[in-house]
């Protein structure tokens, strides 16, 4: 990470010295998802906020989209819902698109809103089209993408024989290539999926996953957290959110309803709350990422 940090940088300086706007905007965009991969949300929006500053004003409408996607990334791991619906109000895009070539990232990013928002079904539906698109192109790392978003809606559907298919083909085509960013991200669904492969990549993408950090955002004290969740705990609250009741966790995890019980009161314990709002606002209030509360996810 700190070698791709200064490699960017370098590209950031260059740009700055020509005044060159694709390597300024590839450079900070670049270091947006690198402090967002080392946990760093804050970072990853500052880094944003010197591009747009740095830019040629007024900002290419196209480029000011393409900034918004990344801002709306960031915000999704923060869990910072409100300011992600209000994005997708104003960018004016629907699931019931055909989605275009130059508007992929922006649908991406719609999908995954969808999926925040709990509307699984719409998600899906833009995906396939999404991954026809994509896939005609020839454009292997994005259809690797929608194959992960696409395993992920299935396994909120209950649908695990269909999700395992779909991470098979995301599996088949991110190994010979190396892509791993886009798996280690996707929430506790895709690691379920993975411990149940037996490919060896994903027992590789495991390890990965056993070093992410968690993303918090700025300005919480760490003498004000809870004490750490389990990493399965952190998978129950995850769900919490998602508006699942403690009967379709249980069939989600594959675990006894009970189990389920015994972990909702123990994360309402360590959150010192009483119900699931009061959990779900308490892990925001904490600026804690409903997939990354655990110290070791």
């Amino acid at each position: 990470m700190e070698e791709a940090t200064q490699a960017l940088r370098r590209g950031i300086d260059l740009g700055r010295q020509w005044n060159n706007t694709e390597s300024l905007t590839g450079g900070y965009t670049g270091l947006a998802r690198v402090r967002l991969a080392q946990g760093d949300a804050e970072g990853a929006l500052a880094a944003l906020d010197e591009l747009i500053t740095a830019l040629p004003q007024p900002i290419n409408p196209l480029a000011e989209r393409g900034l918004a996607t990344v801002r709306v990334r960031v915000w999704l791991a923060q869990g910072r819902l409100e300011q992600v619906i209000r994005w997708r109000e104003r960018a004016g895009l629907g699931p019931e698109d055909e989605p275009t070539y130059l508007l992929e990232p922006e649908y991406l990013v719609l999908a995954r809103a969808l999926l925040a928002e709990g509307r699984t079904a719409e998600a899906l539906k833009l995906l396939g089209r999404l991954a026809a698109v994509v896939e005609a192109g020839g454009r292997r790392g994005r259809l690797v993408e929608v194959l992960v978003l696409q395993a992920v809606a299935l396994c909120r559907q209950g649908q695990d024989g269909a999700a395992a298919e779909t991470l098979v083909q995301a599996l088949a085509l991110a190994g010979p290539e190396g892509y791993r960013r886009t798996f280690i991200e996707a929430g506790p669904e895709m690691t379920n999926l993975l411990r149940r492969s037996p490919s060896p990549y994903a027992q590789q993408l495991l390890q990965a996953l056993s070093g992410r950090p968690a993303v918090r955002e700025a300005g919480v004290a760490k003498e004000g957290l809870p004490d750490t969740l389990s990493e399965r705990e952190a998978e129950v609250l995850q769900l919490l959110t998602a508006g699942l009741s403690n009967q379709e966790i249980a069939e989600r995890l594959i675990v006894s309803l009970n189990t389920i019980k015994t972990h909702v009161k123990n994360i309402y314990a360590k959150l010192g709350v009483e119900s699931r709002t009061q959990a779900i606002a308490r892990a925001r209030q904490l600026g804690i990422l409903v997939y990354g509360l655990s110290a070791n996810p």
